[in-house]
């Protein structure tokens, strides 16, 4: 938990957020700053809370997100 205090950016690949604790996490980057991607085909109850959310699978949208970031 600690290091989702602390990240500047957090992608969220491919859950449900429905299972605690992991659905916390989330809410502990955002609420110190932190950026939310959320990454998958449906929306989720954290959906709004997201500030970008991308409607696709992480198996083709991850590949394409590092390729974006290593540029």
């Amino acid at each position: 938990m600690m290091q989702a205090s602390l990240c500047d950016v957090m992608v969220v690949a491919g859950t449900s957020l429905s299972v605690s604790p992991a659905n916390m996490l989330p809410i502990y980057a955002k609420q110190n700053g932190a950026l939310l991607i959320e990454v998958n085909p449906e929306e989720t109850q954290m959906s709004q809370s997201m500030d970008l959310s991308i409607r696709s699978t992480s198996a083709k949208t991850l590949p394409e997100l590092v390729s974006v970031i290593q540029k």
